[in-house]
């Protein structure tokens, strides 16, 4: 899972929803990542609402980051 922290981290995923993501994973839950503009954030929040989701985190990719995707929202 150590991968997951640094890859997500590096990303600019805030380290408290990494540790969060990596506890859930561990528990057997899933992890759905979505990159991309505004508009296709929003198609995926709709889609996902019909879903058993426990969450959806929105988190800004800054332009800085190693891998740099506009965007990386996150559904578990």
């Amino acid at each position: 899972m150590s991968a997951l922290v640094g890859a997500l981290s590096a990303l600019g995923v805030p380290r408290d929803s990494v540790l969060r993501y990596e506890v859930d994973l561990r528990a057997g839950r899933f992890l759905l990542i979505v990159h991309g503009g505004d508009d296709e954030i929003a198609r995926a929040r709709e889609l996902l609402k019909s879903s058993a989701q426990s969450s959806f985190d929105h988190h800004e990719v800054p332009a800085n980051a190693v891998a740099s995707p506009d965007r990386v929202s996150c559904s578990k």
